[in-house]
Formats: structure tokens, C-alpha cells, sequence
């Protein structure tokens, strides 16, 4: 069927309009105010200086941490951004990485064959990116095209990333979930919810709104994210782009309390999945993915190892997306996809764990339809790829390009590996 997060952390500020809540006439109000904002002559570098001075001291009050005793800030071209954004893609997915997960995610249904990530990426981000903090090298990052006022909200939640960054460390807290595209996804939703709330409950303050405003605004900039996300020409990118900021602002309402409006606490203990994520009662009980090794490489004679990773709860849903089967995701307990080469073929499989039968009924339902068979026999794709997809108990397992006698091995293997 051919249909990560990096350890950046970047804002995106759109102009939206209103119908993004129709029915809640305050909402509207502060996202009309918002867009109204981004207009006037660009900000000087001093004053966009000076705007940092003036507030990190704030967003440290919100978060109730200690600021970064020196903060490295740089005023960039918005090409400047783009070759930033290369470079930052370049680091968390070195030599052919990336190209390696788009040929993962394109065995799998998730993005189109052929996709170039690395391009898509760079020109989705450069085009929406209104200002990152790159923890690696501890650097806030601003674009020189934008008026002053409509960076307030931009700087505000970059300074929370410096803050979030002086208590856990954003590098090294990425690079221990890097081989887990879930995971990666569930970081950056904990990191972004929780900056987008920390620079509302900023502007709220600075306008006398107070908290309600706060989450009203913070509400506008999930939806703003979201919007963008849905406009990418690569649906997967999409996800990457909207999810952390639209399910990490409900996350963020749902572990907030009034000791702690700022969802500070979402620091000592970030969301291991997007199963986390999407259900706050998974990540208060701290319900933890299930880890399994399927070794295919070690299992198909021949072969090396090409990709492994986790897709996760957030990436079925997609899944669904894509193909028209809805939400996939409920339920998800697990998964690991392996790739590996066989000369020049691709080789894949997919097993994704979950609590009940239910689940794993429904994804090979969604399987079988979007590769019009698999559950009986092959299933075979204009491109010559062969796929079958099979249940053991709580499990579902999409194969492709397997040979068949290693089928029955393959999906008891992965039956026994999430056991």
C-alpha cells in the first residue's frame, strides 16, 4: 500500500477567523483581536531584545521556576528560518533517517510513496513557523518580518520553552524517546500544551483578563495550529504540525488546577504516548505503552534492518483519517513497525497491540478495505507490493512483501512479543 518530532520547538501563529467557534462569541473576539495584531511594520532586532528582557521574568512568575540566567536570541530572515529548520531536521535525522521513516510510514498506508519528508518538512515549517527555541543550542530564534505586537504571543511561549528547557533539559529529555515516533509526539503535546497555556496566561495578565481569558486564548492558538496542520499537502506532517498544540491544549485543561493554572506539574511526568494524550485518564493512571522487539531482519534470511519505530495511537487515528475508517486509535495498547530491505524490495511488518479484540477487529477491518483484501489472501498493489494482514487475540499484524511460509511465524512472533 503506498498511499518525528525533532527536538525543536516552534510556534505557529496564523490568522484565523471565526469560524473556528462559532458559538462562543468571546473566543471569537480574542481570535479577531489576535489576527488584527498582525499588521504594522516589522519589529526592529532592539525591540524584539527588549521584548525578551521585559518578559521572561513574567513567564518565569506563571511558571513559577527559575529563568535561564542568559538566553542566546536571534532576529532571522524568514529564509534564515527555513535553512535553521534544515539544519535541526538534518541533526535529529542524519544520513538517510528520514528518508528511511518515509518509506516506513509509505509501507503502511500513512503518506504517499515517493514522499520526500525532508522537503515537505522544510517548506511546511518555513512557511508557518513564527518563531522556535532550539534547546540543542539553547538559542530563541524570531523572524524579522513581523510587526512587535504580533510577536508578544510568540516570544511569551518561546520563553516558556527556555524555562521548560532550564528544569528538564528539552535535548536530553527528546533524545531518550527518538525511536519512538509516538513517543516524540507525546513529548512535543506535553511541551507545547503547556508553553501555549504558560504565554496566554502571559497576554491574559498583561490585557486583565485573567485565567479565563487565559484559556480562551490558548483555546485560539490550538485552533489556529490545527487549521494549519489540516492545509499540509502531506496529512502525516499535518499531524506533526496541529497535534501538540490542539491535544496538548486539552490535556493541558485537563490536568490544570487552580494551584496550578499553568499545568507546570505536566513537567515532573510528560506524557509517555499520544494514547496519553488523547485520554487524560491513561496518562493520570500513567498507563505505559507496551515495548516489543520483532527482529525481523534476525527473521527474514537475507534482509537488513531498515526502520523501527513506534506509530502509536495519534498515527491510527490518521490512519483512519486517510482512509475513511474514523477513529482507530481507542483502545491502542502498543505497536512496532519494522522495515527491512531484501535487495531492492521493501519488507515490513506492523503489529499493533491493543486492550481488547475489539480494537485489533476493527484495524484489520480498516487494513483489509484499504488494501481491498489481505485477510484471506494477498492482497497484491499496482506497485507489485503483496500485503496480508492477520489477528492473534488482542493483536493485529499487517505484513507486506513477507514471504508466505514466514507469515504464521511472523504474526505468532508478534502475538507473543506484546503478550
Amino acid at each position: 500500500m503506498r498511499g518525528r518530532q525533532s527536538t525543536l520547538v516552534a510556534f505557529v501563529l496564523l490568522a484565523v477567523g471565526p469560524s473556528l467557534a462559532s458559538d462562543d462569541e468571546e473566543l471569537i473576539r480574542e481570535v479577531e483581536r489576535m489576527a488584527r495584531l498582525q499588521t504594522g511594520g516589522a519589529a526592529s532586532p532592539d525591540d524584539l531584545k527588549a521584548l525578551v528582557a521585559e518578559m521572561l521574568p513574567r513567564v518565569g512568575q506563571v511558571m513559577r521556576l527559575p529563568v535561564p540566567s542568559r538566553l542566546d536570541v536571534k532576529v532571522i530572515s524568514r529564509d534564515e528560518a527555513r535553512a535553521a529548520l534544515l539544519e535541526v531536521l538534518r541533526r535529529d535525522y542524519p544520513g538517510d533517517l528520514l528518508e528511511r521513516l518515509s518509506e516506513g510510514l509509505a509501507a503502511v498506508g500513512l503518506v504517499a510513496a515517493g514522499t520526500d519528508l525532508r522537503v515537505e518538512a522544510q517548506a511546511l515549517y518555513g512557511e508557518n513557523v513564527s518563531g522556535f527555541y532550539d534547546p540543542h543550542r539553547r538559542r530563541l530564534y524570531l523572524l524579522s518580518d513581523q510587526p512587535l505586537a504580533a510577536q508578544m504571543l510568540v516570544v511569551a511561549h518561546e520563553l516558556a520553552h527556555a524555562v521548560q528547557d532550564e528544569a528538564v533539559r528539552l535535548d536530553d529529555a527528546s533524545s531518550k524517546v527518538r525511536g519512538s515516533e509516538d513517543a516524540q509526539l507525546a513529548f512535543s503535546a506535553g511541551i507545547e500544551g503547556q508553553a501555549q497555556q504558560v504565554a496566554a496566561l502571559v497576554l491574559a495578565g498583561e490585557s486583565g483578563g485573567g485565567e479565563e481569558m487565559g484559556n480562551l486564548l490558548s483555546e485560539a492558538t490550538a485552533g489556529s495550529a490545527a487549521m494549519a496542520g489540516g492545509q499540509a499537502s502531506v496529512p502525516w506532517l499535518g499531524l506533526q504540525l496541529s497535534f501538540p498544540y490542539s491535544a496538548g491544549a486539552r490535556l493541558v485543561a485537563a490536568v490544570r488546577t487552580p494551584s496550578d493554572p499553568a499545568a507546570t506539574s505536566l513537567l515532573r511526568r510528560l506524557p509517555r504516548s499520544t494514547a496519553q494524550v488523547l485520554d487524560p485518564a491513561l496518562y493520570r493512571a500513567d498507563e505505559r505503552p507496551r515495548q516489543a522487539r520483532l527482529d525481523l531482519a534476525a527473521k527474514l534470511p537475507g534482509s537488513s534492518a531498515a526502520y523501527a519505530t513506534t506509530l502509536g495511537a495519534a498515527n491510527l487515528n490518521l490512519f483512519g483519517d486517510i482512509h475513511g475508517r474514523g477513529d482507530l486509535g481507542q483502545g491502542w495498547r502498543g505497536d512496532r513497525l519494522e522495515t527491512v530491505h531484501r535487495g531492492t524490495q521493501v519488507s515490513a511488518v506492523w503489529a499493533v497491540a491493543f486492550a481488547s479484540p475489539d480494537g485489533a477487529i476493527r484495524l484489520l477491518e480498516a487494513w483489509g478495505a484499504a488494501l481491498a483484501g489481505g485477510t484471506a489472501a494477498e492482497a497484491a498493489q499496482p506497485d507489485g507490493s503483496r500485503y496480508v494482514v492477520r489477528r492473534s487475540g488482542n493483536v493485529a499484524v499487517m505484513l507486506e512483501n513477507v514471504p508466505a511460509e514466514r507469515i504464521a511465524e511472523l504474526v505468532a512472533a508478534a502475538a507473543e512479543a506484546f503478550r
